[in-house]
């Protein structure tokens, strides 16, 4: 949001406290009566903890002190020396603080909010007057503000209860006055906290960070474009209105982050999509892979069936019936012939050497669940010239070089002859670790990072600070998705680090400061 953007002085103090935010313990199933309640209204929740913060991140003051002195070229920014002394004098680091807003239809509608504890509002207020614009302090009753002369909102406090709120129709003074007292107002029992179970499941997990958001809230913001979809399809319609809340949270672990994701889904809308996702990627065509250490995979466990009876009525279906007449075969056949197990490895992408001799080390195997369909469709394709006969595997005549092969239930893809012949020996196989990622999992994706950047370092552009201090203490990313399950379905997000006994959120404080030591950015390089 804009708002939270503009480093200026009745802001700066908001900043301050966001930059700390990267983490929130466990706590009640409602929010603190400490702090300003959450509207029922909300959109959108992010909660945080200072305490876990500080207690995780090392040097954290040096890193926030390292920004503000970036900062000091901007007239618009407070000094280094001022930021810290807001910061010592001002936040509570041992309480929980959100930041929570609501999206309306039109931007007069919405609003964001940030509420959080302070230790001593005296000496806040203090600070605020050495400020460079001198920010006038007013007071009205037992409430202290400052209020954006140029529309970005109040920033106040309430004894040692404190409120950021801003929006695009609080540019006057009067307006988000109101407001800011509203919210002061709010009672816990017709708060959020109180009123929406999901919220106030989430917000009693020990998440370093936690969010919700209600996603019923932006699909009736998006109405314009999902009633469009229904031109388009019905189904991506129905889709992108299935879920009716985004939970989870973050934890900073000693090795890893660990993100978990929950989308609960409305009743009615998720019955005709949960048999689409399947209890597992099948074993079988995840252990055909000849690769032991994958650099990479992506896998997908599919309810083939059960997606044909979604779709069967679309456009692209009957087009797809046209087309394979000349096979005998219809789009049903096919979509029977598959599993709908997906799994695609890899070994060494050779992006370095593409232009010289493009061999990418990969295999994608495809479950089959009808053989018969499918030696009649790779007959019908050798007899069109589409496919070469070569031994016990098919060339696919083109550029490209790749070899297909049936074997176990599975229809093999490859561009390295030696890779296929060890599936057809049963040369190899995934290893154990990468076998068990895929049980129990309707989604699966890894990367090897160390070795990935290694193998695409000529498209990044090898930033010698980046490989040197960074990609090192890197191990993997990986993400995974479960099937819908009474009306849920999970997720989980971890990136892996080489240092498992440091926790992570230290790491990656130690990565950004080599990282501004170098004049580098964390990030790759194009």
């Amino acid at each position: 949001m804009k708002y939270l953007i503009q480093v200026r002085v009745y802001t700066f103090v908001l900043l301050t406290g966001l930059l700390l935010t990267t983490a929130c313990g466990g706590g009640g199933k409602g929010i603190s009566e400490k702090l300003v309640q959450i509207p029922n209204d909300a959109s959108f929740v992010i909660s945080m903890d200072f305490k876990a913060l500080t207690s995780k991140a090392k040097n954290w003051k040096d890193g926030l002190s390292n920004f503000y002195e970036s900062l000091e070229s901007d007239p618009d920014a407070p000094s280094r020396e001022l930021a810290m002394k807001i910061l010592d004098s001002g936040f509570d680091l041992k309480e929980k603080a959100y930041i929570f807003g609501k999206v309306g239809a039109k931007s007069k509608d919405s609003y964001f909010g940030v509420t959080f504890l302070l230790n001593d509002p005296a000496k806040l207020e203090k600070a605020m007057g050495e400020l460079k614009d001198k920010p006038e302090v007013k007071k009205d009753g037992a409430f202290k503000y400052i209020f954006n002369k140029k529309g970005d909102g109040i920033f106040g406090w309430k004894g040692n209860t404190g409120l950021l709120i801003g929006g695009e129709g609080l540019k006057e003074e009067k307006a988000a006055l109101a407001l800011f007292k509203k919210m002061f107002a709010t009672k816990a029992s017709e708060s959020l906290g109180e009123k929406n179970e999901s919220f106030r499941q989430v917000n009693g997990k020990s998440y370093d960070i936690a969010f919700w958001i209600d996603q019923r809230r932006l699909n009736e913001i998006n109405k314009e474009s999902i009633d469009a979809l229904v031109s388009v399809s019905p189904i991506l319609s129905d889709l992108s209105q299935i879920s009716l809340y985004t939970t989870g949270g973050i934890n900073f672990n000693n090795g890893e982050v660990l993100l978990e994701g929950l989308s609960i889904l409305d009743k009615e809308k998720s019955k005709k999509f949960e048999a689409v996702l399947q209890n597992s990627i099948q074993s079988a065509v995840v252990k055909a892979s000849p690769i032991k250490n994958p650099s990479a995979m992506v896998g997908f466990g599919l309810g083939m069936k059960a997606i044909y009876e979604l779709v069967k009525n679309e456009e692209s279906i009957k087009q797809m019936n046209d087309n394979l007449q000349m096979f005998d075969l219809t789009a049903k056949d096919m979509f029977e012939m598959l599993s709908g197990d997906f799994f695609l490895s890899t070994a060494d992408l050779k992006v370095n050497s593409f232009f010289r001799e493009p061999e990418t080390e990969f295999v994608l195997s495809i479950g089959i669940a009808n053989e018969k369909t499918l030696d009649k469709l790779l007959d019908k394709l050798a007899t069109l010239q589409v496919l070469k006969k070569q031994g016990d595997y098919f060339a696919v005549q083109g550029p490209g070089n790749v070899v297909v092969a049936k074997k176990d239930k599975a229809l093999h893809f490859t561009l390295t002859k030696s890779l296929m012949d060890n599936i057809l020996s049963g040369r190899g196989g995934l290893g154990s670790d990468f076998q068990k990622m895929a049980n129990g999992n309707s989604f699966l994706f890894y990367m090897n990072i160390p070795e990935i950047y290694g193998q695409v370092e000529v498209v990044t552009g090898g930033d010698p600070v980046f490989k040197k201090e960074i990609i090192p203490q890197m191990v993997a990313v990986s993400i995974d998705a479960k099937p819908i399950n009474n009306n849920q379905t999970q997720s989980t997000l971890k990136i892996t680090f080489t240092d498992k006994s440091q926790n992570s959120l230290a790491i990656i404080g130690e990565m950004i400061k080599k990282a501004q030591r170098q004049n580098a950015p964390v990030s790759m390089r194009n």
